[in-house]
């Protein structure tokens, strides 16, 4: 059984509510309504989960998707703290062996680099594939449900806890693991930031969303990369912001950290912090 599990919850530090905040105006699609009709164009994915929490916070959105989405996707609320176990158990109810972990914050969705993905999986024997090197948003991770209840079993940190699958890619001798990188045709974007997770993003996803319209289908890779190439401006509305991220050593951190810098127009700061990690 493959399954795709929405992990979303109604808070958020910097944007609260953006579950439900509007997106896509003509259709009359919020942030999840995107997900979900994305992901409901994906061939060979059985179940689509929203794994939401049992916090009060969360009533209205899980109300709001078990009134709509009777029939089109499950919804399942657990630990509002522990997120690995919300998603443990939110597969394990629906006995899932393959599963695609997607987040809330990303209403853009690239169906066949998840259908590609998917079948190298199933075909891999892996227990873990992950792209890298898309724009942030688009990155695609699945995993089987044994490399998941390991994680539910071990992970002991409280980032393990928070992010899902943070345990499988800082321990590689524990899982098979397997990255693949976007390549060459998506380099010209692979810079760019298409979650949500400040009110720039968001306005920039309106934007997004607002451009394609008529479309009538998710918004893709090819999406993206027409727009830049027509618009490269549009998307320094949010080029400042950054992800909070979980490092697996110090020197990628201050490689971030530089990077941040740089953007901030902090040269002096990010140089001296450059000869700082060259010594």
């Amino acid at each position: 059984m493959n399954g795709a599990i929405i992990q979303v919850r109604t808070k958020s530090e910097r944007l609260p509510g953006k579950a439900l905040m509007p997106v896509l105006q003509a259709k009359g699609w919020n942030m999840t309504d995107c997900i979900i009709h994305g992901l409901s164009e994906v061939n060979g994915l059985d179940k689509i989960i929203i794994a939401t929490t049992t916090g009060k916070s969360d009533d209205e959105l899980a109300e709001y998707v078990r009134k709509k989405y009777k029939r089109d996707a499950i919804l399942f609320r657990g630990d509002e703290k522990d997120v690995l176990k919300r998603f443990y158990m939110a597969a394990k109810q629906e006995k899932l062996n393959t599963i695609i972990r997607i987040t809330g914050d990303n209403p853009c969705l690239d169906v066949s680099l998840i259908e590609k993905i998917l079948k190298k999986f199933l075909k891999s024997g892996r227990d873990y594939i992950s792209t890298i090197r898309y724009p942030l948003g688009f990155n695609v991770e699945i995993l089987s449900f044994n490399a998941l209840e390991k994680c539910y079993k071990e992970a002991k940190l409280v980032r393990d806890r928070e992010h899902v699958t943070s345990y499988i890619y800082t321990h590689p001798k524990k899982f098979r693991q397997k990255f693949i990188s976007a390549g060459r045709k998506y380099k010209s974007i692979s810079h760019l930031r298409l979650t949500v997770d400040s009110q720039a993003d968001y306005l920039l996803m309106r934007c997004i969303f607002d451009y394609f319209k008529n479309s009538g289908a998710p918004v893709g890779l090819k999406d993206i990369l027409e727009l830049y190439n027509k618009k490269p401006w549009l998307f320094e509305i949010n080029s400042i912001a950054y992800q909070k991220r979980i490092f697996s050593n110090t020197i990628d951190e201050l490689k971030y950290a530089i990077g941040i810098l740089e953007k901030l127009e902090l040269n002096t700061s990010a140089k001296m912090l450059q000869k700082a990690l060259n010594k």
